[in-house]
């Protein structure tokens, strides 16, 4: 199974328990959309309306990232890694839920790579320089603040926090809606 995303594998466990189930071929392949049943994907986070935790991280070009930087924005804090086959395919969303967050007054983007291990490009730099793409990163090389402290479960995960500190809204991929449904979001936070 090497080189699977987990939709892809997802969809191959929805496949085999539909055959199972005896449901037509159609229905099996069907991935198994973010919340219905059978989403491996958490359904809730424990964050969700606290203040979010403080941070300091140091990003591609030895800048330091806080979350006090951020103070009186919304931050669109994006959790993620090149280890991530999900992360990579939903590479080109990000991009523009950052590039269209950099055209929004009043609000942010931050993605924080984890873990350390960068896939094939062996340095994120490598990574937007193949594709194209472009948006600040810092680096929580252990990967255990994400999981400790902002109680990340499922990579990708996305989180808006709000002008005072507060995360207001996360979700755990962009789905059908792209970036366009999370910079809403973070829109309507910014007012």
């Amino acid at each position: 199974m090497t080189g699977l995303t987990r939709r892809q594998v997802g969809a191959g466990l929805a496949t085999f328990a539909a055959a199972g189930a005896g449901l037509t071929a159609a229905a099996a392949g069907q991935a198994v959309p973010p919340g219905a049943p059978g989403d491996p994907r958490p359904q809730t986070y424990a964050l969700l309306n606290q203040v979010a935790p403080a941070f300091e991280f140091p990003g591609l070009n030895g800048e330091r990232h806080r979350l006090s930087d951020y103070s009186g924005r919304v931050l669109i804090l994006y959790f993620w890694g090149l280890w991530c086959p999900d992360c990579v395919a939903d590479g080109a969303n990000v991009n523009a839920l950052a590039q269209g967050a950099a055209r929004t007054p009043g609000v942010a983007f931050l993605g924080i790579h984890t873990r350390g291990r960068f896939g094939r490009w062996g340095s994120v730099p490598r990574y937007f320089e193949e594709t194209g793409y472009s948006y600040p990163v810092a680096f929580d090389e252990g990967r255990a603040f994400a999981r400790d402290i902002y109680r990340i479960a499922w990579f990708p995960s996305f989180l808006a926090i709000d002008g005072s500190g507060v995360i207001r809204a996360w979700r755990t991929d962009l789905g059908s809606q792209g970036a366009a449904g999370f910079l809403a979001q973070a829109r309507a936070l910014a007012v």
